[in-house]
């Protein structure tokens, strides 16, 4: 039976129909007249979803103009891309129509379109149903919530849930800043102490500064690309921290480590060990959701306070705002928040990139405390970096002509240029990288270790360099493989959350199968990063693990908070809508080699793709901020 999602599969059970049938759709509404509207919907420039949703917050109201359908899609096209909100004048629309109305596998826009279409929601924006809508300047000082589907704050337009938790984020936030550090330290002797740290090459002048901002300030971002040392210096920070409190009992300074990922949290976890000492308690380090208690069930308490004098939060890029709202809400009065991440990776799956917009408040003088780490530290990354820096600065034509030089540490994938006969390449080339059957006494480390050394990422989950297809095309030709008695190992990432086994969605692991497979799979197993130790492994039986998908192929969405000592990225025709972040980010995951295969116009126009979130984080901060101080 063919499977549909759920807006299709409602559709398909409410009208009996499908809406690809034009007739039919036309039959549909007898009192909404959108003819223009549904021809997007057949042309599939919108969903099922954004098409779904439209009529349904506009179902029981007649006369509504074809206009504010366009504005409403536009507005939930936004939210699905990670907008907190639209801006809408009689100048522009922002994100713009060619933003979110270009999609993958649909014909593009043409000029007289994009005009159309960007009037249409100039105009339904000026049209919208009053009982749709509410102003939201009467909740500016957080007094209430609006019970409207959609907010207004000037000319910016919102899904009623991000408005309140872009509301949410900005009064705990304001509330922390206001309030200074509670346990006291010996500042004279930090400065003393950071001076002969530098002076020893102990910390660079960057580090020391951001060391010395996070102890006088509530909130401190960290941020720098890779081997820059924001971990290290996390870690400098928290040593300094307990070495010079003013209190006689440094054990009851309570520190607590974060990251939004499992594999983040203990990599954040794995570089700290490195440098405490005896005397420096093993610090637990716990995913955002688990440590706020999110998983809770609706009829629960809200978010865990947490009961901590140091917050450290790794890979903050990653945050939503959602989750980055629940963290400030969560935070102890007094306490210290160390943000670390790097601003130029992909965002989070989830709708804002509060980090992006928590450096442009840095930026534009307000009281943010701000260091950005710019010294590599790591020699073997020299052309890595280079090549991603070309990338983050959108020199697309530098970049590439960097990558086709094939310098050491990043080379260019020659491949056939007809795609099925690529794909057949780059699996042969693939399949000797990766281990595959092993002999039981091979010591499991070994094992974990050999997969993390090797990546194949894709920005795209279907087509012939999708993540689905390469990760099944390759374990069909591994499980093929003529052998006589061992076991199959297969690398697998965990797709959705287990608090029993302590698994959650994105932690990656070994599967190991004992050939032959038609034996009963009682001794099958997995193999995962101990969370209570980075430093080892913890057996699970295959029997107890949640769902579970294939990793010979991560999505670099999926890679973000790993890194790997060598990573194979394919980036198809249809990449550049992700714009130069995927390429970046997949970039920065390489320790020692990035691969990349894709056409150069595919490569130049990732890299000219600059796209950003669009938020009002900056202008309400503002003036919240300027209304406290007065008051």
């Amino acid at each position: 039976m063919k499977q549909f999602g759920l807006a299709k599969a409602h559709f398909l059970a409410t009208h009996q129909c499908s809406p690809w049938n034009a007739t039919s759709v036309q039959n549909l509404l007898t009192t909404h007249d959108w003819p223009l509207f549904e021809m997007e919907l057949k042309n599939k420039r919108i969903s099922y979803f954004d098409y779904m949703l439209t009529q349904r917050l506009l179902r029981n109201l007649s006369s509504v103009k074809e206009a504010v359908a366009f504005f409403l899609c536009h507005l939930i096209m936004a939210g699905k891309n990670g907008h907190l909100c639209v801006e809408i004048s009689e100048s522009r629309v922002v994100p713009s129509v060619s933003q979110l109305w270009n999609n993958e596998g649909s014909q593009s826009l043409i000029p007289e379109e994009l005009g159309l279409f960007t009037r249409l929601i100039q105009q339904g924006a000026l049209s919208i149903p009053p009982t749709l809508v509410t102003n939201t300047k009467k909740f500016s000082s957080y007094s209430g919530q609006p019970h409207t589907p959609l907010c207004q704050c000037d000319h910016h337009f919102y899904l009623q849930k991000h408005w309140v938790f872009e509301s949410l984020f900005l009064q705990h936030f304001i509330s922390h800043l206001e309030i200074q550090p509670s346990v006291e330290i010996k500042l004279d002797q930090v400065k003393m102490d950071l001076k002969q740290m530098q002076a020893s090459g102990e910390l660079n002048q960057e580090q020391a500064l951001s060391i010395l901002q996070a102890c006088v300030n509530p909130v401190t971002l960290i941020t720098g690309g890779p081997g820059t040392g924001k971990s290290y210096t996390a870690g400098k920070l928290m040593s300094i921290l307990r070495k010079n409190l003013k209190s006689d009992d440094p054990a009851k300074f309570q520190i607590v480590l974060t990251a939004p990922t499992g594999k983040a949290a203990t990599n954040l976890k794995k570089s700290l060990e490195k440098m405490t000492s005896s005397e420096f308690p093993i610090v637990q380090a716990k995913t955002l959701h688990s440590l706020l208690n999110m998983h809770r069930s609706q009829n629960e308490a809200s978010p865990l306070g947490l009961n901590a004098d140091l917050v450290v939060v790794d890979e903050c890029s990653m945050i939503d705002i959602e989750l980055m709202s629940r963290l400030f809400e969560s935070l102890k009065k007094g306490s210290r928040l160390i943000l670390l991440g790097d601003p130029h990776q992909l965002p989070s799956i989830g709708a804002g990139s509060v980090f992006i917009d928590l450096n442009k408040l840095y930026r534009a003088g307000l009281p943010i405390s701000h260091i950005h780490l710019k010294t590599c530290l790591r020699a073997e990354l020299k052309s890595i970096i280079e090549f991603a820096d070309l990338v983050k600065e959108g020199q697309a034509d530098q970049a590439i002509n960097l990558l086709n030089q094939s310098r050491e540490g990043v080379h260019k994938l020659k491949l056939n240029p007809d795609q099925n006969l690529a794909q057949k390449e780059l699996i042969a080339y693939l399949l000797p990288l990766f281990p595959s059957y092993i002999e039981s006494q091979m010591d499991p480390k070994e094992i974990f270790k050999s997969f993390n050394a090797l990546r194949l990422l894709s920005p795209v989950r279907k087509g012939l360099f999708g993540v689905n297809t390469l990760n099944q095309i390759i374990q069909n030709a591994i499980s093929q493989k003529k052998v006589k008695s061992s076991w199959l190992t297969i690398p697998i990432m965990i797709s959705t959350n287990d608090h029993n086994q302590n698994l959650f969605n994105g932690d990656t692991g070994v599967l190991l199968r004992k050939f032959p497979f038609n034996r009963s799979e009682s001794e099958d197993y997995a193999l995962f990063s101990d969370p209570t130790d980075a430093n080892e492994l913890r057996r699970i039986s295959a029997f107890l693990l949640p769902k579970y998908e294939l990793a010979y192929c991560l999505s670099v969405h999926k890679s973000q908070g790993s890194e790997f000592d060598r990573v194979i990225l394919v980036l198809p025709e249809g990449s550049e809508l992700f714009g130069r972040k995927i390429l970046y980010t997949a970039v920065t995951r390489a320790r020692k080699l990035i691969e990349i295969w894709g056409a150069d116009g595919t490569l130049k126009k990732t890299i000219l793709n600059h796209e950003t979130r669009l938020s009002n984080i900056s202008t309400r901060f503002t003036q919240l901020w300027k209304d406290r101080q007065q008051n």
